[in-house]
């Protein structure tokens, strides 16, 4: 068995398989929330769904802070590369208010 370089990892050539040494390296997820990724997070943007309508600014303002209080709770999240970290962006859809204000009236 040789080993030859190839894009800065090494692998072996046997019977025309190629075998990573490092292929049991995992890669983040950035289309939900993962912890890890999310303590590097560095930035925040909001979205809302199509299927939400008209919403008075104070609500979308509360919305928008307690989603991203919680954005393991959040239905879409997602996580983009910066240059220091990463960017966490949520789409809020209706069954995230739901679920916001029905803590809100409950706590």
């Amino acid at each position: 068995m040789r080993y030859q370089p190839h894009g800065g990892r090494l692998y072996c050539r046997h019977s025309q398989i190629l075998v990573f040494r490092h292929a049991k390296t995992i890669m983040a997820d950035f289309n939900k929330f993962d912890p890890r990724v999310d303590s590097l997070v560095i930035e925040t943007k909001t979205f809302w769904d199509a299927a939400i309508g008209k919403l008075a600014d104070s609500d979308r303002h509360w919305l928008a802070d307690a989603v991203h209080r919680h954005p393991e709770k959040a239905s879409n999240v997602q996580y983009e590369r910066a240059h220091t970290g990463f960017t966490r962006t949520i789409t809020v859809t209706i069954a995230d208010i739901e679920r916001l204000y029905d803590e809100k009236m409950s706590g």
